[in-house]
């Protein structure tokens, strides 16, 4: 999977689906989403959600996190989420959220 590059956009839906799936699963689907960059740009809500969801596994939310950073911040809504991820007391999170806002 990681010489793999982007994605068809025409795949983004099935990708976005397979976000609720069990770890490693969802984990490549978010992967193979942020490296549609822009072009994933529809799928930075459903990205968000899993961020802010409870139980989701911290891979995944930091996943999520560095893909709405390759996509771009779209709306208000997607930047408090990535600012309250900044908040994070897992060191990771808060870097890849904080990157993802553009403060480094």
């Amino acid at each position: 999977m990681e010489e793999l590059g982007p994605p068809s956009v025409d795949e983004l839906d099935s990708l976005v689906e397979l976000t609720t799936s069990a770890e490693t699963t969802a984990y490549w689907a978010v992967t193979l989403i942020g490296r549609l960059e822009a072009k994933g740009a529809p799928a930075a809500k459903q990205l968000a959600s899993l961020i802010e969801k409870e139980g989701t596994p911290v891979e995944v939310c930091n996943r999520a996190i560095w893909a709405i950073g390759q996509i771009g911040v779209a709306d208000a809504a997607i930047k408090a989420t990535l600012e309250k991820a900044a908040q994070s007391e897992n060191p990771r999170t808060a870097r890849l959220a904080e990157k993802a806002l553009g403060k480094r």
